[in-house]
Parts: C-alpha cells; sequence; structure tokens
C-alpha cells in the first residue's frame, strides 16, 4: 500500500473509531509529537508506543469533541505525508467553540506510520481552552 492509502485508511479507522484497523497501520514504536511546548494544553508533548497513542486520543477525548475537520491541502511523499486542516472542536466541560487550523506530518517506514506530528494554531486552542491565550 502507498503512504497515501495508508493514511487514508488512518482517517478512515480513526473516524470509525476501529482501534483494530489503526493497530494494523501504527509502528510499534510510533512517535506522536503536539508541538506546543510553551501551552498549557494537556495533550501537548510526546508519546511514545501504542499505549502512548492510546493516551494522546484519550487525552483529547477528554477535553474535546470534533465538530469538522476540513482538509484543505494533502501533499504525499514516498515516505512522508503532510495534511494541512481547518476545523472546529467543541470543549467538553463549557461546550464552546475552538476554530482553528494545523498541519499533521506522518512519517512512515514498512508500510506502517512511525511518526505523527501535529503544528497547530495552539494560540486559538489555548484562547478556547483557558479563555485567554497563554503569555510567553
Amino acid at each position: 500500500m502507498n503512504t497515501r492509502g495508508i493514511i487514508e485508511n488512518y482517517h478512515q479507522f480513526l473516524k470509525e473509531r476501529n482501534r483494530e484497523g489503526l493497530l494494523m497501520l501504527l509502528s510499534p514504536e510510533i512517535e506522536i509529537i503536539y508541538h506546543a511546548n510553551n501551552s498549557r494544553l494537556p495533550w501537548a508533548g510526546e508519546y511514545r508506543g501504542i499505549e502512548g497513542f492510546d493516551k494522546f486520543l484519550d487525552t483529547i477525548k477528554t477535553h474535546l469533541d470534533i465538530v469538522e475537520v476540513t482538509v484543505l491541502d494533502r501533499i504525499y511523499g514516498e515516505r512522508k505525508a503532510v495534511m494541512q486542516c481547518q476545523g472546529t472542536w467543541k470543549r467538553k466541560s463549557t461546550q464552546g467553540l475552538i476554530k482553528g487550523g494545523m498541519v499533521n506530518v506522518f512519517t512512515i517506514a514498512d508500510q506502517l506510520i512511525t511518526k505523527y506530528e501535529v503544528y497547530a494554531d495552539t494560540a486559538a486552542f489555548e484562547a478556547g481552552m483557558f479563555e485567554s491565550p497563554m503569555e510567553v
């Protein structure tokens, strides 16, 4: 399967909450990095392995519901896929909406996703989560 097929299947399995399907696409040593080092976002940071992947998703699910995510652009290479997205999320504790953009970068090796990086509009997420962006 090529990079595009792997990423399309990943998104489909994620949407369906099909854990078995996801596990077929993830390296056991997957690395997840949500780039927001200076933020207060509970899911920011680095996660490793399937346990880390589960923890990352569970942390997000604890705080947010996805209202809508639109992929604005896709770039597929032999070992990389880049997705530029715009979306709306609902903060579970207040029902407030968060609107922002992000770029997701996937690294593929041996037909498995080995790395997933998120570069998000941290200011929008912080404003939505904490009602005012963190001062850096």
